[in-house]
């Protein structure tokens, strides 16, 4: 760590062990105010533990004020809220990502992504006996299911989250070949989905993996 940046650092902690000793974390954490919470999750820089617990991170507030201007315009907008336990729909090209927030070996988290093809699923509604009498969105949210979260455990595929060479303790520059090898394994192995940082060159180490597993 350069010298700036360790001072840096280094002033962030001692600040929040003053403002943990005087109650201030505390008020911080509890008030309704933005302004309030977001000062709280400055103390959490260099914290990932902390900001994971938090939900929250402070690099968040530009893009929630950006998005409070935008829908203050626009006072007819729905807002969808999409996290734990929900499932997203879209059936139009729209600009959608999500990541998580906070995963552990206590309290594990898995993301299933499924492209569905547009054909099956038209001759689906067409067939269907309640039909959409109104506009339909390109987008929506919902809660999952019990019977729908049981279809995708039942679904049969294979899943495996890579730890790719992160676990080696290998300068981050040296992760590649280890990487490779856990994917290649994995789809050998029988995996139809895995977990890596290194897209770009994992994306074609597994499509020559699946090639050669398929010959």
């Amino acid at each position: 760590m350069s010298g700036l940046k360790g001072a840096y650092v280094a002033g962030v902690k001692t600040m929040r062990k003053a403002a943990d000793k005087t109650g201030l974390l505390a008020k911080l954490e509890r008030s309704e105010s933005p302004k309030a919470r977001h000062v709280r999750t400055l103390f959490s820089i260099f914290d990932a533990p902390d900001m994971a617990r938090m939900d929250l991170a402070w690099w968040s507030y530009p893009a929630m004020r950006r998005v409070e201007g935008f829908l203050s315009d626009r006072p007819g907008a729905r807002v969808f809220e999409y996290g734990a336990g929900d499932y997203l729909v879209v059936s139009v090209d729209l600009p959608v990502t999500g990541h998580f927030v906070e995963a552990s070996k206590a309290k594990p988290c898995l993301g299933v992504g499924l492209e569905l093809r547009p054909e099956p699923i038209a001759a689906l509604l067409l067939d269907a006996a309640d039909k959409p009498s109104g506009p339909v969105r390109g987008l929506t949210v919902s809660r999952a299911s019990a019977e729908l979260i049981d279809a995708v455990i039942r679904s049969g595929a294979d899943i495996f989250l890579s730890r790719d060479a992160a676990g080696f303790d290998l300068p981050v520059g040296e992760r590649l070949e280890g990487t490779a090898a856990a994917v290649a394994l994995s789809i050998a192995g029988g995996a139809d989905i895995v977990r890596v940082h290194d897209v770009k060159a994992m994306v074609r180490v597994a499509r020559m993996a699946d090639a050669i597993v398929r010959t």
